[in-house]
């Protein structure tokens, strides 16, 4: 994974690598929506942080672009 890590990596890219990082960590067979809490922190324009949390449909996304396991599509 130290091979898919770019400093230029939009943050869908490192999203979608920081989700797969995290799932070579979890000793599940089966992942979903409801197993990821995911948050970015960034500046806005003011310089000041902004915080959220990345949750349902841009989520599932996520994951079914890592390719991870069960994105509980359908649910």
């Amino acid at each position: 994974m130290k091979d898919e890590f770019a400093a230029e990596s939009s943050l869908k890219e490192a999203l979608i690598l920081a989700v797969q990082v995290l799932s070579k960590s979890m000793d599940v067979t089966s992942l979903d929506v409801n197993k990821y809490e995911v948050g970015v922190m960034h500046k806005d324009s003011e310089g000041k942080l902004v915080q959220r949390r990345v949750v349902g449909e841009e989520l599932r996304l996520i994951l079914e672009e890592a390719k991870v396991g069960d994105t509980g599509k359908g649910k």
